[in-house]
Parts: structure tokens; C-alpha cells; sequence
């Protein structure tokens, strides 16, 4: 925030009211207050209301590759406008992309203090151990991101 967002009065300075300037009003960047893996997430249709189903921050397997069911889950605030949300899940140990997605349409917020959901679904298949993170963009902007660790475990 520039200290012309800061100052108020007719002495403070205003350099979007400038001459010569033009005046544009960048959109607030979405909070996540909470970003959550899980294995599912189940929307009440009536009221909205999330359960989340198997939180985990870790993947145990006992082969690879592995293929696993994973839900993200964020809740978000302070946005207003519209916004599109896409997420990747990177390999951290080699920085590859694994999988990605973005919702299929845009997400409207008319009121900048609301909170709201953003999920989704996805089946992945992991073909090694390690460390990886879900990064989650809002028009191009990194947003939120959650990292977690896949490992191999011995049964029995």
C-alpha cells in the first residue's frame, strides 16, 4: 500500500488523481486462511457446509507407482472481483510438474470480508517418493500452497 492509501485529508497525496496519471484499482489478492488434503470433501447442497473426509499430510504406499484420491481443500477471504484459479502439484525434488487443473469457470466475491470454498478432486498417480507441493494461482499469482510427503513403507 503506497502511503497515498494511508494519509487522508486534502493534505495527502494522491497519485492516482494526478495529472497525466491514469486512475486503475488493482483487485485485492485472495487470503487462504486454511489449504487441506484430504482423501474426500462432501458439500452439503443445501447449505454449503463442507466435510472433509480423511485429512492427511502424508502418502504411505507400499509400491510405486501409486495412484491416490486427493481432494484440496482451501478456504479463502479478502477478494473481490473475479478471479481464476488453477493449481499445479510439483515434484520438488526436480521442480517438474505432475498434474494441474483450473476450475472451469471464474470465481465471483461481491463482498471482500466473505469467506469461501475453492475444491478440488483429483485421482494422481505417483511414480516416486519424495517431497511435493501443491501450488495454487490466482490469475498467474501465487496464492496458497501446501507441501506433503510421499514415502515408501515395508508391510507387515
Amino acid at each position: 500500500m503506497t502511503a497515498a492509501g494511508i494519509l487522508s485529508g486534502s493534505n495527502a497525496p494522491d497519485a492516482m488523481n494526478t495529472p497525466g496519471s491514469e486512475r486503475t484499482q488493482e483487485k485485492p489478492r485472495p487470503d487462504a486462511k486454511a489449504i487441506l488434503l484430504c482423501d474426500q470433501t462432501i458439500t452439503d447442497v443445501n447449505i454449503g457446509k463442507p466435510s472433509l473426509i480423511g485429512i492427511f499430510d502424508n502418502i504411505d504406499t507400499s509400491q510405486f507407482p501409486c495412484a491416490v484420491s486427493i481432494s484440496i481443500f482451501l478456504k479463502m477471504t479478502d477478494a473481490q472481483g473475479e478471479y481464476t484459479f488453477r493449481f499445479e502439484l510439483i515434484r520438488n525434488n526436480d521442480g517438474q510438474a505432475i498434474a494441474g487443473g483450473q476450475l472451469p469457470g471464474p470465481v465471483v466475491v461481491g463482498d471482500r470480508l466473505a469467506e469461501f470454498n475453492l475444491v478440488w478432486d483429483m485421482y494422481v498417480q505417483f511414480t516416486e517418493p519424495g517431497r511435493y507441493e501443491f501450488q495454487i494461482y490466482e490469475d498467474g499469482r501465487l496464492v496458497a500452497h501446501k507441501a506433503f510427503t510421499v514415502a515408501l513403507v515395508q508391510e507387515g
